[in-house]
């Protein structure tokens, strides 16, 4: 459960949250790494972001939402990848031009 007053803890809470049960990570360098996906993967995440249907964290929901669109590579990497999945959400995805990590 998310916790706090105002919407910094409450992001704290969460960012704590995620950490705890290994879904992120706190990374030591300023720049953030982007998440390398596979090009089918990228447009199923970003077509579900366009949709505007959920919020992006809620993991379950987007595999939901992109297996509807027909996305099923993107639903099933998802699935297979929740910890990258979640850092691409805070970092930013990249494609990988060799098709990336599947």
């Amino acid at each position: 459960m998310v916790k706090g007053d105002n919407p910094e803890e409450k992001a704290d809470s969460l960012l704590a949250a995620l950490i705890e049960h290994g879904l992120a990570e706190v990374l030591e360098d300023d720049a953030p790494v982007r998440i390398p996906v596979p090009a089918l993967v990228w447009q199923g995440v970003d077509a579900v972001r366009l949709s505007g249907l959920t919020n992006m964290l809620d993991r379950p929901e987007v595999v939901r939402i992109a297996r509807k669109l027909d996305f099923t590579e993107a639903a099933g990497w998802i699935d297979a990848h929740p910890k990258e999945y979640a850092e691409g959400v805070f970092r930013g995805f990249v494609v990988e031009p060799d098709g990336g990590k599947s």
